[in-house]
């Protein structure tokens, strides 16, 4: 396979794991029945109450959200560009240090499919059981696993 065609293919297996099905050019949110919705990664005590309304408008949001203790939730358009030069593909065993509310990993279980496994780390304890209440019982994400602490 040419490079540039391996180059297509993983750039829409990201935009899939996203959920951009319509329009790749707008990024800015990850909607999708596939995909990993940012709603749903950051927490509600964290957004509600300030100037984003939860969950109306954080879809929508191409700038990073805060996550409480001085911490954000990368924009999408970062976590996009980390993940196409990550280059992961199916199969592959994935770390994610200081993996926060858990977006990222979401993404890349998607990326490394059933076959593959990503490890998620957090120290931060409400991040990591509202991550693991999202991937693992919200979504079903089976080839996560869990790890809280150094």
């Amino acid at each position: 396979m040419e490079k540039d065609e391996k180059d297509r293919r993983q750039k829409r297996r990201i935009r899939q794991a996203f959920g951009f099905f319509q329009d790749p050019s707008k990024f800015p949110h990850s909607h999708g029945h596939d995909g990993c919705p940012r709603e749903l990664f950051v927490p509600v005590e964290v957004v509600s109450g300030k100037d984003i309304p939860f969950p109306e408008r954080v879809e929508n949001a191409t700038v990073p959200l805060p996550i409480g203790n001085g911490q954000t939730n990368s924009s999408p358009a970062l976590v996009y560009q980390k993940l196409d030069v990550l280059d992961i593909q199916e199969g592959m065993r994935v770390l994610d240090v200081g993996a926060g509310t858990g977006q990222v990993s979401g993404i890349m279980s998607l990326l490394v499919g059933d076959v593959g496994e990503v490890v998620y780390t957090e120290l931060r304890a409400d991040l990591y059981w509202h991550a693991r209440a999202v991937l693992e019982f919200a979504l079903g994400r089976e080839n996560i696993r869990f790890h809280l602490g150094n």
